[in-house]
């Protein structure tokens, strides 16, 4: 009997590496299919949309080799016990130990774990040490605040530039880097969101995240100190883009006016960052958001600002695009019953006539600039 069932052991030792087989074959036919997208589907298939594939690549070799460990490779049952309470913590630990997920345009994940430092309490601290420093009187006391803010011919007051096509008329900059590498001034943390800066004078303006707050600011050109700030209580939160602003701030005429992401449009003063008006384009619309926020930077003329919040409810009163009154804040007009897009709006010459031309949800849309 003895000799049965040592000879059992040794055939069950035999078959153990044929089992593997299994697994590995799961594990060769995931990178097999990754290195075929990779290789073949590289010009037909965005970086995103192959990611994906990967991904599901990885999903399905995963799910033959759990499928196999239960079931078909005849482990103990103690051994199956221990991977299953092992698979059950990785499942409930992983997601609980994860602050936040972020991913870039490419869709690949950035992981924020809860063991590393958050990134307020990093801006927080930054800004303490600052205020301890300039507070301290054997060192240069707070910026002065400018009496008057003059534009340079380099200035950037807009989204992509003053016709907002991407060309900013500049000076000429080195093309070889590795010969005349670009020098670091200074850099410090900011808030999170995905607006742009512009520029005037000694200042860079942008809209940021802190915490359940947004935040407008304006820094300091030459040294990166804060010179004033302006936050109020909004938070967008969405999985894909990530939480804070999406929309670029514009200057025009000694103000700064900024749309956050829930829809606050807010005009302050540029000098001190002092509000003097502010309203929530989507509740004066009656319009819900857009799955990824607001994210037109507004557009002033004839002392008009132009915002498009967008038809998201379907109401009747709801329009397209809206107009309000630069000085005051009061709504004055509105245009077009189409749901909101991503783009902001702009004012261009067409045949001989003046239009905002407008990228909504559902095309491109032309209203007469008056």
């Amino acid at each position: 009997m003895a000799h049965v069932d040592s000879a059992a052991k040794v055939v069950s030792a035999r078959r153990l590496p044929r089992r593997l087989w299994f697994p590995l074959a799961a594990i060769l036919l995931a990178l097999v299919a990754i290195g075929a997208i990779e290789q073949f589907l590289a010009d037909s298939l965005d970086s995103g949309t192959r990611l994906m594939l990967f991904f599901i690549s990885a999903v399905v070799a995963a799910i033959a080799i759990v499928v196999w460990f239960f079931s078909m490779a005849g482990l103990a049952g103690r051994t199956r016990l221990v991977g299953a309470l092992f698979l059950v913590f990785v499942m409930v630990s992983f997601p609980l130990s994860v602050r936040r997920v972020e991913f870039s345009g490419d869709m690949v994940p950035t992981f924020d774990f809860r063991w590393s430092v958050d990134r307020a309490e990093v801006l927080e601290a930054h800004r303490a040490l600052r205020e301890e420093f300039q507070a301290d009187p054997t060192h240069e006391g707070p910026l002065a605040e400018p009496a008057e803010i003059t534009a340079g011919p380099f200035d950037v007051l807009e989204y992509r530039g003053p016709r907002r096509d991407g060309v900013i008329e500049g000076p000429k900059l080195a093309r070889d880097w590795s010969a005349r590498p670009p020098r670091l001034v200074w850099q410090q943390p900011v808030g999170g969101g995905y607006a742009s800066f512009v520029v005037s004078g000694p200042l860079l303006i942008t809209i940021e995240q802190r915490r359940e707050k947004e935040a407008i600011v304006a820094y300091d050109v030459d040294t990166g100190l804060e010179r004033w700030l302006y936050d109020y209580p909004a938070f967008f939160h969405e999985t894909l883009g990530g939480d804070g602003p999406r929309a670029t701030p514009t200057i025009h005429e000694g103000k700064v006016y900024s749309l956050g992401a829930t829809g606050v449009l807010a005009c302050l003063e540029l000098a001190t960052g002092r509000p003097l008006w502010s309203v929530n384009i989507l509740e004066q619309n009656a319009s819900g958001n857009l799955d990824w926020a607001m994210s037109g930077a507004p557009l002033i003329y004839d002392d008009l600002v132009l915002v498009n919040p967008g038809n998201q409810k379907g109401s009747a009163s709801s329009r397209a695009i809206t107009a309000f009154n630069a000085t005051s804040g009061k709504p004055l007009w509105g245009g077009g019953e189409t749901k909101a897009g991503y783009a902001s709006p702009m004012l261009v010459m067409l045949a001989g006539a003046g239009q905002v031309i407008n990228f909504d949800g559902v095309g491109l849309a032309g209203y007469d600039d008056t």
